[in-house]
């Protein structure tokens, strides 16, 4: 189901979806899929609501997060990670982006005025092995990189 929202001097109009992500998809996407895949859900809530503009500013930053992210892990000394307990990283971005999905949240509850429903829990999974796959892959594309530019010397 879809509602329009007309301008009385445009003839534009926007089309809200009554479907959306829910905050617990949201959480569990990022937190298997990395930053790429729970940017993506908050993105296309944000399509739904018919706001293209922070649609794509959650594309772009979820995109430009997820290089830091991988370049950052490279670049730290690994006497400085093996003191950071693994999990830390993922749950520290897993929940600054559930906490934002609760502002998304009440801003798609003033939005509709119809029920709301939530995609399908399989959709989740599948965006988050997509989300975990295209990290892998850049994770690796960037360590070609770096290892490139660093040379280990034996001992």
């Amino acid at each position: 189901m879809c509602q329009s929202v007309k301008n009385n001097n445009s003839i534009e109009t926007t089309t809200i979806e009554n479907q959306f992500w829910t905050r617990t998809q949201i959480f569990v996407a990022t937190l298997f899929g990395g930053p790429l895949s729970g940017c993506y859900l908050v993105a296309r809530n944000f399509h739904a609501l018919g706001d293209s503009d922070l649609e794509k500013k959650w594309y772009i930053g979820g995109a430009i997060f997820t290089i830091l992210l991988v370049v950052s892990l490279y670049m730290i000394p690994q006497q400085y990670l093996n003191v950071i307990p693994g999990p830390v990283i993922p749950i520290a971005y897993t929940f600054g982006i559930h906490s934002y999905t609760k502002l998304q949240r009440n801003l798609i509850e003033q939005t509709t005025t119809d029920g709301i429903t939530k995609y399908s829990w399989w959709k989740v999974l599948g965006i988050a092995i997509a989300g975990f796959v295209l990290t892998i892959i850049l994770s690796t594309v960037i360590g070609v990189i770096f290892s490139s530019f660093i040379t280990i010397k034996p001992l």
